[in-house]
């Protein structure tokens, strides 16, 4: 069953690329008057992304299609990378409210191929598709590449835009071997990367998870103030402990200690307050009052969570 599923998509990828018109080639014989054309003011992810096909086309076929940033003469046959005027003369005109951050269109506009999209890293993306899709690449392991040997490429019939449905996306807790590359051609994005990164912008994070203590730690805290932790069997608890989210004076701490941390991490998009890896949650009147109310032990956590994004945010 397995085999027959990844047979049927190899079937359906095949079929989604045709030609734009009959016997039009992007690449002859291993030849090619085609040029790469980078938009004007092209950020780093959209330089990037023209080496990558440049050297995508050089691998599948031999020929080296030239890089330029200035449009050839007229009807000189162009892969165009990146909005600009050269995209825009062709009738592309990437829409950053349509695309968000991370979108891109591929259009053939034969003999023409535009792929264009957000600077910050949807043109990138847009040319990772085209490899993929147009050329047949494949990224499988960070040193296991799949790259179709042909003479040929037809010149590929595309009108696509593609607005990704995740802002942030991460496949893996760790990948022993895995680099910045590997992960940003599965379209992976998790990084404190900026508009300057030649992968592109990406989506930066304060804590992934087990973060009570990095705001109210037992450590600091609880000789002077127990009532900040569990309550287990009527006894304050001090190690694997929890927070006693129903204090409100943990509260008033960790919400000072939020601010600051969002003042000195001005480009992290989250940040993340959660329980600490293990159990052991707090058993006092008022926490066990809420946690029956909801009917769940992280009663109090969403409860706490729901005061803290409204204080934070303002």
């Amino acid at each position: 069953m397995n085999v027959l599923r990844i047979l049927s998509i190899g079937v359906l990828t095949c079929t989604m690329v045709t030609a734009a018109a009959e016997d039009t080639f992007l690449v002859r014989d291993g030849h090619s008057d085609y040029a790469i054309v980078l938009s004007d003011g092209a950020s780093p992810s959209e330089k990037k992304a023209a080496e990558e096909v440049q050297e995508a086309i050089r691998q599948r076929t031999t020929a080296t299609l030239p890089i330029v940033t200035e449009a050839p003469p007229d009807n000189h046959p162009m892969i165009v990378i990146g909005g600009g005027k050269v995209a825009e003369k062709l009738g592309v005109r990437p829409d950053a409210a349509e695309l968000g951050e991370q979108g891109y269109c591929l259009r053939t506009i034969a003999p023409h191929v535009v792929i264009a999209g957000t600077p910050a890293a949807g043109t990138l993306y847009g040319a990772y598709d085209f490899m993929e899709t147009v050329l047949g690449i494949r990224w499988y392991a960070p040193d296991e590449i799949k790259t179709p040997k042909s003479a040929d490429v037809l010149l590929p019939n595309l009108d696509k835009k593609e607005k990704p449905a995740f802002q942030y996306r991460q496949t893996t807790y760790a990948w022993p071997g895995g680099d910045a590359g590997f992960r940003a051609h599965q379209r992976e994005n998790c990084g404190a990367g900026g508009p300057d990164n030649p992968l592109g912008t990406q989506y930066a994070f304060d804590g992934i998870c087990h973060t009570y203590f990095n705001y109210v730690n037992p450590g600091e805290f609880f000789d002077s103030h127990p009532e900040y932790f569990s309550e287990i069997g009527g006894v304050r608890r001090n190690g694997e402990t929890q927070l006693c989210l129903t204090n409100p004076e943990v509260l008033d701490i960790v919400t000072e200690r939020m601010l600051k941390r969002m003042a000195e991490m001005p480009n992290v998009r989250q940040h993340n307050f959660s329980q600490m890896d293990w159990y052991n949650y707090c058993q006092c009147p008022k926490c066990r009052e809420i946690n029956e109310r909801y009917g769940t032990s992280g009663g109090t956590q969403y409860w706490f969570l729901n005061q803290l994004a409204e204080r934070t945010s303002k």
